[in-house]
């Protein structure tokens, strides 16, 4: 089921990149205040917003909470085997998408509204689908 949310969030943010068309942060930043400035990650070559990455966090986020509950707490540590110090708990699938949003504002990618529209976009897409899905028998879902 979050599979499909997440297809169906990229869908939709792709849809919206290509309607709104809209450039970069470090486009702007180099042209009006600082040629040299250089955002922490790589730029993507296509439109900021929406973020693709907070649409599809969202949707599957939104689609795990209606499965499993609203406060369920979890730890990540996948990066950590690959020599990366950092271990991330969070209180519920909601902490985690907003914070994996954030980190496209931080990061230098995006800009705050593209990751805010971009969230609750995936919000409205898991929430859809969860609904368009949950009175399938379980092996109709797969």
């Amino acid at each position: 089921m979050s599979a499909i949310g997440l297809f169906d969030a990229f869908v939709a943010c792709w849809d919206c990149k290509y309607k709104t068309d809209r450039i970069r942060p470090v486009t702007v930043i180099n042209k009006i205040l600082d040629s040299d400035w250089m955002p922490f990650r790589k730029t993507p070559p296509f439109p900021e917003y929406v973020s693709g990455r907070s649409a599809i966090s969202a949707s599957a986020g939104r689609i795990l909470t209606h499965l499993l509950g609203d406060n369920v707490a979890f730890t990540d540590s996948t990066e950590y085997r690959y020599g990366h110090d950092w271990v991330r708990s969070f209180k519920s699938f909601e902490d985690a998408y907003w914070e994996t949003s954030m980190s496209r504002v931080y990061g230098g990618i995006h800009f705050r509204d593209g990751v805010e529209e971009g969230t609750w976009q995936g919000e409205k897409v898991g929430n859809w689908v969860f609904a368009k899905l949950k009175g399938l028998p379980a092996g109709k879902r797969n």
